[in-house]
């Protein structure tokens, strides 16, 4: 290196890191300087991923999967449903936490698309890959809802989930 900057690159996002300097000449390297701290800052949340829809009973589910990256503070998840007919956006926001929603008030017999993102304290990252579904018409009603690796029990009006 020459000069008196330099851009270092490939350090992770929100890590601390301490940075050291020497002079080396054709005597040799110099004593190194005190140590500077710097802590990297935060980017854009990933994508949600595995974006699911299960129906059964009437009961019409969002599911996905978020795998944050390290020290990673998600803040929400926002959900995007999109009616296919008009294109009518609805926007709903849950907690970081959350990785499933019961959509409600949707139009029976009607085509909709839904996709997910991750919100952190930078901004809202990109969206999911969109997943199209239909509401069926209100069947007989079932206790469990199947969502792959998931298992959602339905108790009074909440659910409870377990991975």
């Amino acid at each position: 290196m020459t000069g008196t900057s330099t851009v270092i690159q490939g350090l992770r996002e929100l890590s601390l890191y301490s940075v050291q300097v020497a002079t080396f000449t054709s005597q040799g390297t110099g004593p190194p300087s005190r140590p500077q701290f710097c802590l990297t800052k935060e980017s854009f949340p990933g994508i949600p991923s595995s974006v699911k829809v299960v129906e059964q009973a009437g009961i019409v589910v969002l599911a996905w999967a978020y795998g944050p990256k390290d020290n990673e503070t998600l803040r929400k998840f926002h959900i995007y449903v999109r009616t296919r007919t008009d294109g009518q956006v609805l926007k709903k926001t849950v907690p970081g936490n959350t990785r499933s929603y019961e959509l409600r008030h949707l139009g029976r017999e009607q085509l909709y698309e839904a996709c997910v993102t991750a919100e952190n304290s930078i901004g809202e990252g990109n969206p999911s890959v969109p997943v199209s579904f239909k509401v069926p018409r209100l069947e007989a009603t079932r206790k469990g809802l199947d969502l792959g690796n998931f298992h959602c029990f339905l108790n009074r009006t909440f659910f409870f989930i377990r991975a």
